[in-house]
């Protein structure tokens, strides 16, 4: 059988059925290349969006009642069926997210192992040259770098364990692509149908609407003819109606023209001529009653034609309203032929878009028979790889932190053993103050009351001086107590044990130094060494 790594030393081709087994394993080791192979596209997260989308051509088909009931509960299956595959499509582009951020972070391991290496150079020169400061700021950056250090060291944890689930996400998805294949199945199957019915309806349906389109374009034309040739009739009627009218008027017109020429010119002597004006006027006023009379008399003279005049106009309003209602008629056919063609466009589009669903189902069914094939196989790979490379690793890791974790107990239980003797050297400190105080307090007591006694003795009162000399005997017990005490107190012992502490502590603190230098050199050099045995594993 071919190894299921053997895609490894191949080169890319343009045709990918299964995106996701080819890369699978070799991503789990190879960060650069699995934040790549996260970052494209993959068919299979295309899956179910095809047959989610409603169809282009739903509006064509329907279902009788009887059918009715069975089709819901068909429908509810594929829902969810639909709704398991959308969820472990989504676990699985979350953890191959997670696992890219867990890989990304990890390749910094050996660059923040030499930026550490670097500082604590630097810092061992900062100190020899007494650079206390630069030495304290050295320090916090080593602190800094050994966090991020620790942080990327766990997360070889988090790697393995989201590892698991992406083996048993892909093992569930290899379960649960046969219910999916079928569903596709049908989805295309029945797509398809639509689609021949809709491209039948739609083809029937813009032939016959072009038809009709065309009969119309017909007619239209036809009345623009007859309007054309009732607007030229029209026209030499008017000229005939025209000439007619001019002949009858024609000694009037003429003589209108002389009396209108007169009148211009009387007025231009009455501006002229001041002192005619009275006389001018009355020559104007005749003049113009002359024109009026002739126009009375052209009045009367065209009076048989008024009425085929205004018949006449009409007649030409009519021919206008006719073109208007022709042109508006055209309008219309013209907006309805591009609403047509754009209808046409979309039933196009529609039957293209249908075309490219049923491609892509087909191009899914593919994808997941693949992934029926190959997916539980590619899960146990997964699993084979995860138990015996990198658990064998983090067993090893494992050994090596226990070293470190046990060091740093030691330093601890020293911590705490120093804690412990200065907690005793302040008590027997705070004691020593106190017994000082208590001695002097009774010293001055004991003094007091000897002379007290004394003064007592002097003076006969015997009584008095015997309760004195008991109170005195108390003091001097109480003051001898005390001074015992005080020499019972070790205080140069204490300071011998905490300076052999101290020094003890110091020692361990630079052994735990050199060992973590040491192990994070032991747990960097195993990571690689894991990394070659992976890769020797992944090109066979």
């Amino acid at each position: 059988m071919t190894s299921a790594f053997s895609f490894i030393n191949k080169k890319p081709t343009k045709t990918k059925i299964n995106p996701l087994s080819s890369s699978l394993i070799d991503e789990l080791y190879d960060s650069q290349e699995f934040s790549s192979f996260i970052n494209q596209p993959s068919s299979s997260s295309l899956v179910i969006e095809t047959p989610s989308r409603k169809s282009a051509f739903n509006f064509i088909s329907s279902s009788p009642p009887s059918s009715q009931i069975t089709k819901n509960l068909h429908n509810n299956n594929d829902k969810q069926k639909k709704s398991l595959w959308t969820l472990i499509q989504s676990k699985k582009k979350k953890h191959s997210l997670e696992l890219s951020n867990l890989y990304a972070n990890s390749v910094k391991l050996e660059q923040i192992k030499a930026q550490i290496d670097q500082v604590v150079q630097e810092k061992q020169q900062a100190m020899q040259d007494e650079s206390f400061l630069l030495a304290r700021d050295l320090q916090q950056r080593e602190n800094e770098y050994r966090k991020q250090l620790s942080h990327l060291l766990q997360s070889r944890w988090q790697i393995r364990a989201a590892w698991k689930k992406m083996a048993e996400i892909l093992m569930d998805e290899a379960e649960r692509s046969e219910d999916v294949v079928s569903m596709f199945e049908e989805e295309r199957d029945a797509r398809r149908r639509e689609y021949d019915q809709y491209a039948k309806n739609m083809d029937q349906k813009d032939e016959q609407r072009l038809e009709e389109i065309r009969l119309k374009r017909q007619d239209i034309q036809s009345q623009r003819s007859e309007i054309t040739l009732d607007i030229e009739i029209w026209k030499r009627n008017d000229t005939e109606i025209q000439e007619t009218m001019y002949e009858m008027v024609m000694d009037e017109i003429e003589k209108k023209k002389e009396l209108e020429e007169k009148s211009v010119q009387i007025q231009n002597e009455i501006d002229a001529l001041l002192n005619r004006v009275n006389l001018l006027k009355e020559d104007k006023r005749k003049h113009d009653n002359q024109i009026k009379e002739l126009e009375t008399i052209m009045e009367e003279k065209l009076k048989p034609l008024t009425n085929k005049k205004i018949d006449h106009e009409q007649e030409l309003e009519m021919i206008k309203q006719r073109q208007k209602e022709t042109e508006e008629k055209s309008s219309q056919l013209d907006e309805e032929d591009m609403k047509a063609n754009l209808e046409m466009k979309v039933h196009l589009d529609e039957k293209s878009r249908g075309q490219k669903e049923i491609e892509e189902l087909e191009r899914n069914i593919a994808i997941i028979n693949n992934r029926k094939l190959f997916g539980k196989e590619e899960a146990q790979q997964v699993l084979d790889v995860l138990q015996n490379q990198l658990e064998t690793r983090d067993q090893a890791v494992d050994r090596e932190q226990a070293k470190l974790k046990q060091a740093k107990k030691i330093i601890t239980d020293k911590i705490k053993e120093i804690d412990i003797i200065q907690s005793n050297e302040y008590e027997h400190e705070q004691r020593k103050v106190q017994l000082d105080s208590t001695i002097l307090q009774l010293s001055a007591k004991w003094k007091n009351l000897n002379d007290q006694k004394q003064l007592a003795i002097e003076t006969n009162q015997f009584e008095k001086a015997a309760v004195l000399s008991d109170q005195i005997k108390l003091t001097e017990q109480q003051l001898d107590k005390a001074e015992k005490e005080k020499e019972s107190l070790q205080h140069d012992a204490l300071q011998l044990s905490l300076s052999e502490k101290r020094k003890e502590l110091k020692d361990k603190k630079e052994e735990y130094k050199v060992l973590e230098l040491e192990v994070e050199r032991n747990i960097i050099s195993i990571l690689t060494s894991s990394q070659r045995e992976l890769n020797q594993i992944l090109s066979r």
